[in-house]
């Protein structure tokens, strides 16, 4: 599909379409790259201001890096959950396949948001390091940041929830939902604390 080499305006004229891929998972994992490029940007901002004078300086270009891969996932994720769900499309049109086949799809598309939460919930561990960093005029967008990784997990979530009602086994069903749920706990916990060490911060100023 080659959705990264799209245009914002071809990818939304194809998400908007009738086909069902690009759909929800790859708008999530979207919503997620965003998330993360804004406190990247916030991070770049901060160091470029600082320099490598600023102690932190050197531990924050290393969480930059870090969202740097976070962000590369979140890229790949984006085309990755538009090739599955097409690959799922072209299978049910051919009902004669073994159910054992379904399942296997099924269970491969609900994977795809899966990573989209946990790269969200790692990128989202990421930002609250950075928080003892960035400078406090980034805050909002800083936020922005937390904002979009949890509309990528609220996303997903759904996507999940879908495709996992076709998925036989109830013990892989739970054990996906339970991932899910524990990483989505994960990011609104760490953005309580990166906020609690912003006000900290702007208090000392």
């Amino acid at each position: 599909m080659n959705l990264l080499k799209k245009t914002v305006s071809q990818y939304l004229l194809d998400l908007s379409g009738s086909s069902s891929a690009p759909g929800g998972g790859s708008a999530a994992a979207l919503s997620g790259c965003i998330g993360v490029a804004l406190v990247l940007m916030a991070v770049n901002i901060t160091l470029s201001k600082s320099g490598s004078r600023r102690a932190g300086s050197r531990s924050l270009d290393m969480l930059r890096k870090k969202l740097i891969l976070q962000l590369n996932d979140l890229e790949r994720l984006i085309e990755l959950d538009a090739v599955e769900f097409a690959s799922l499309k072209k299978m049910l049109k051919r009902r004669r396949k073994a159910a054992l086949l379904l399942q296997k799809k099924y269970r491969r598309c609900a994977e795809v948001p899966l990573k989209v939460i946990n790269r969200c919930s790692i990128a989202s561990d990421i930002f609250m390091q950075a928080a003892k960093e960035i400078h406090t005029s980034m805050l909002p967008d800083f936020l922005s940041g937390f904002s979009f990784l949890e509309t990528a997990v609220l996303t997903s979530v759904h996507n999940i929830s879908e495709n996992t009602k076709y998925i036989y086994s109830a013990g892989i069903r739970n054990r996906i939902k339970a991932f899910a749920r524990k990483d989505c706990a994960r990011i609104v916990k760490n953005k309580k604390v990166a906020l609690r060490l912003f006000v900290k911060k702007r208090s000392h100023k």
